[in-house]
């Protein structure tokens, strides 16, 4: 009757698996700090963006009201002002 012991790992075996547990871990530590600040700058990038559309939006509005009244200089000039905030909000 042979006897089975326990085999015994060698620590060559132990090593490669706790370094690569080890860059697991971090890997995962990385992407997860990595993540949070990426979300972060994309709310604030869309939000942002939001901002320029509605800028972009009233613009237009008023630039749809210039061929009845072109020499509407109050009108043209909120418009300009409209287009540089929504240069200003997509820079």
């Amino acid at each position: 009757m042979k006897k089975y012991g326990k085999k015994r790992i060698s620590k060559k075996t132990y090593f490669i698996v706790s370094g690569c547990s080890v860059l697991c871990l971090a890997a995962s530590g990385v992407s997860i700090i990595g993540f949070q600040r990426y979300s972060t700058t994309y709310h604030n990038d869309m939000s942002l963006a939001q901002i320029g559309i509605e800028h972009l939006r009233t613009a237009e509005s008023l630039m749809q009201a210039v061929p009845k009244n072109p020499f509407d200089t109050q009108r043209i000039s909120q418009m300009q002002h409209e287009f540089v905030a929504a240069s200003a909000a997509f820079v």
